[in-house]
Order: structure tokens, then sequence, then C-alpha cells
């Protein structure tokens, strides 16, 4: 938000200088052309994140499994979306923890007396865009 505080007397001062010597819209042109590329320096950072998770929450949903099966373990959580296919390895994408999500990765371990366990490997993660919640 400083870049766009401090773009304003930029844009003041380059009017000054040059609003007698431009012709016609020029000065307008140029003014314009630097507010919009400021304004584009600091949005598209910020939206790149929220567009991510976008993204990534309606593919998964549409590809990933709604469960995991570790044996005879069936393992299902709401807001989680399962990758894998009868395997000793899934990965998981959660949304909607505490306004947070990510990834994480369930390791299945086979036991005894079809008491079949699992064991989980957080990953990093990250915050749910306010305007998505």
């Amino acid at each position: 938000m400083f870049f766009l505080w401090l773009s304003q007397p930029i844009c003041y001062g380059l009017f000054l200088r040059y609003g007698d010597k431009a012709k016609g819209y020029r000065i307008f042109t140029l003014t314009g052309a630097f507010i919009m590329s400021m304004f584009l320096f600091l949005l598209v950072p910020m939206l790149i994140g929220d567009v991510a998770y976008f993204v990534l929450k309606k593919t998964i949903n549409h590809e990933w499994r709604n469960e995991a099966k570790c044996g005879e373990l069936e393992v299902k959580n709401k807001n989680e979306k399962y990758f894998g296919f009868n395997t000793d390895k899934y990965t998981v994408f959660y949304s909607d923890k505490n306004d947070k999500w990510g990834f994480y990765e369930i390791t299945c371990k086979k036991g005894s007396d079809r008491r079949d366990t699992y064991s989980v490997e957080p990953l990093p993660e990250y915050n749910i865009p306010s305007w998505l919640r």
C-alpha cells in the first residue's frame, strides 16, 4: 500500500513538470499507465495465492477420492480429499480446518488381526483467503 501512496505524489510531479509540454491527452495517458502499473504491481502478488487455492480446490474436488483405505480401515473426513488407490501412502488435501488449507500424507500400517492403523505426516498449511470463506 505504501507504493500506491508514493505513486500519487510522483504522478502529481509528472503532471506539473510535463503538463504544459504534452499535447492532447498524452500526460493523462502516461499518468494512467503509471497508476495502472502500480495497481498491478501491488495486486498481482496478493491474488496469486488466492487464485491458487481456488483452482486447487475446484480441480481436486472433481478428481480426488472422498475416502482412503488402509487395509480394512477406511479413512474419511469432511473437507478432505484423498489421492491414491489402495496403496500404502495417500496424499490428502484439506480445507476449512480453522480457516486453513494444505496437504498432508497418510502412511498405512498393516496390523495383525485386521487392526490396521495409519500415521499422518503434516506438510505446510496456508490461510484460506477471506473472500472465499
